[in-house]
């Protein structure tokens, strides 16, 4: 999670379940039946957050200084394929 809040450069968060897709499924599930007022309060309801992850600016300038090689690179071979 580390990795991801560095290259996105914003904070992630940890949820307590690993099946996210599943929850959010039903979050929006128990919307529609009337069991949640709206979006907010499913999650509130359903999600734990673990821990947050702050992204390190050092390390997100230097993934942001790959990415504009890639991009360069991509855009110079990208009628090649």
């Amino acid at each position: 999670m580390q990795m991801k809040a560095d290259m996105l450069g914003m904070p992630v968060t940890a949820l307590e379940t690993v099946d996210a897709g599943t929850v959010g499924s039903a979050m929006l599930t128990g919307i529609a039946v009337g069991c949640f007022k709206d979006l907010d309060d499913a999650a509130d309801r359903m999600v734990r957050k673990v821990r947050t992850y702050r992204p390190k600016k050092e390390v997100n300038d230097k993934y942001m200084a790959a990415y504009k090689r890639y991009a360069k690179v991509y855009r110079s071979v990208r009628g090649l394929m």
